[in-house]
């Protein structure tokens, strides 16, 4: 079987989460999409397993971990799918070494309003110091940074700049493109995740020339 025979919806949440936080092992034959989230973000992970529900092992679980050093207990969330001739498709296309990577075709998939919300709840937020947004794109090499910024700007009419973040590049959407990128996604955004695209009220410009 081929990847048509999951839903609009599912393949779209499939390609925003890859491109997020989500990840695909490959079981033998098959692979199979893993899905984590913390505990803060529980009702996200229940909304992505009730779009998978069909396609998933069983229902998430609550895992805890120790950290070694510090004692500090981490709380999160999993549910994987089964293993699938389906998501072969989605290995062949992100895993083409074993390692996760930007299909230079990404905009071939990357191309649904619920794709790129998905992927602003996985791996978005808005700035502290501003009402831009940033995208945790650290993963990916400085020239997958730029096949992102061209499936924005190609599908999604959106204009994105590269900012270094410490040894890292993150892709960047100024203030002026928020509407733009609220219009589009916004609706899509699981309501305890609504904050990624909220504008921040206690910020106030500064003005040109002002000390």
């Amino acid at each position: 079987m081929g990847r048509e025979s999951l839903t609009q919806i599912q393949q779209s949440l499939i390609i925003g989460t890859l491109i997020g936080d989500g990840n695909l092992e490959n079981r033998k034959l098959n692979a199979s999409l893993r899905i984590d989230h913390t505990e803060s973000q529980k009702e996200y992970l229940f909304w992505k397993y009730n779009i998978l529900r069909n396609v998933a092992t069983k229902e998430p679980v609550i895992i805890e971990e120790v950290h070694k050093q510090t004692d500090k207990v981490y709380v999160r969330w999993h549910f994987r799918t089964k293993a699938l001739p389906e998501l072969n498709f989605y290995w062949n296309l992100f895993y083409p070494t074993g390692k996760k990577i930007v299909p230079v075709s990404i905009a071939k998939y990357l191309n649904t309003p619920l794709s790129l919300a998905v992927w602003i709840m996985d791996d978005g937020y808005l700035r502290n110091d501003c009402n831009a947004f940033r995208f945790n794109t650290d993963g990916f090499s400085y020239k997958e940074q730029f096949i992102l910024q061209d499936c924005l700007k190609r599908n999604f009419g959106i204009d994105s700049k590269l900012h270094k973040k410490g040894s890292y590049w993150n892709i960047y959407i100024p203030m002026n493109e928020m509407m733009k990128l609220r219009a589009i996604a916004a609706s899509y955004l699981v309501p305890s995740m609504s904050y990624k695209l909220s504008p921040r009220n206690d910020f106030v410009p500064k003005l040109v020339g002002a000390r």
